[in-house]
């Protein structure tokens, strides 16, 4: 896994679906809570393509 960007930690709350996906991140900043995940080769479409926002 690379380095979690700064103020990032294990979510606080799991559930059988976030495990399947996970690990999964969260930050409180000003604007609330974000959540963030690490893009890996599991989350490429068929063409191996990431889909990043």
């Amino acid at each position: 896994m690379s380095e979690l960007p700064e103020g990032f930690g294990p979510i606080s709350r799991t559930s059988p679906f976030t495990d399947l996906i996970g690990p999964i991140y969260q930050k409180k900043d000003e604007s609330g809570l974000v959540i963030g995940l690490v893009a890996e080769e599991k989350y490429c479409n068929a063409r191996g393509i990431e889909k990043v926002p």
